[in-house]
This record gives C-alpha cells, structure tokens and sequence, in this order.
C-alpha cells in the first residue's frame, strides 16, 4: 500500500503536505525562504525545528540549495 502525498504532512505545526512541498519546489521554490512563502512551511508553533530537515532534503533531492535561504 502507499500513501498519498496529500496525506503526509511534513510541517505538522501548519498542516503543509509532501505534495504541497512538493508543488512549491516544481514552482521554482529553490529556497527554505521560498519554500515558507509559498506554503506556511516552518511558521508554526517549533519555527521549523521539526520539518525544516525533511524540507532541506527535498529542496536538495531537487537541485536547489537550502543554504541559499
């Protein structure tokens, strides 16, 4: 079985999903920053303490660069 990637939050604080991230990244997101902008990513309650790794990946795994943030 596999999960929709609707159903995967990465940012639990915001509710942002795997797909959102996802979407933001196909956009032209190639930061954290832009990443935040477009989804609410890391603004919640932690600050990104939580998602912030798994979103740095992702930004990775698609060529951008995190650091850039």
């Amino acid at each position: 079985m596999t999960e929709n990637k609707e159903n995967i939050y990465i940012c639990r604080c915001e509710e942002v999903t795997l797909a959102e991230i996802e979407e933001a990244i196909a956009q032209g997101a190639k930061t954290l920053t832009a990443v935040k902008v477009r989804t609410g990513a890391g603004m919640g309650v932690c600050q990104g303490m939580t998602c912030r790794r798994n979103i740095e990946r992702m930004l990775r795994e698609g060529k951008a660069d995190p650091a850039l943030a």
